[in-house]
């Protein structure tokens, strides 16, 4: 399952969760990734566990998207779809961020961050 809180004022405004079968961890996170993207057109700041969404946002799109969505060894890259859907959904108002997953550190961030793994649990 994949899934997103918005806070705003550190209280959770809203939430969203969902499933796909026989999909991936990586696909789930793209997809509550997306979902957080086109939640609002206001300044945003997403956090997320997955180092995956964080270094394909802020870094290896720019590339694959002049490559035409391929890899350095000319191989089309993992989860294309969900990536131009990203891509497509991208604005300069938006700040992606990485946090460590599965932290009890008792931080605000591994707070909303257990928060959306619960929210996933749902769906095991």
């Amino acid at each position: 399952g994949w899934a997103m809180v918005v806070v705003v004022d550190d209280r959770v405004k809203y939430t969203k969760s969902d499933t796909v079968k026989n999909s991936t961890s990586n696909r789930m996170e793209m997809t509550a990734f997306l979902t957080a993207l086109q939640y609002t057109d206001e300044p945003v700041t997403i956090v997320t566990d997955s180092n995956y969404v964080v270094q394909g946002y802020n870094n290896w799109s720019h590339n694959w998207k002049k490559k035409n969505w391929k890899k350095s060894d000319g191989k089309e890259i993992l989860n294309k779809d969900l990536w131009e859907a990203i891509d497509a959904a991208r604005r300069d108002n938006v700040t992606v961020r990485w946090t460590k997953g599965h932290s009890k550190a008792g931080t605000r961030e591994a707070r909303y961050n257990e928060l959306v793994d619960s929210l996933t649990r749902n769906y095991i």
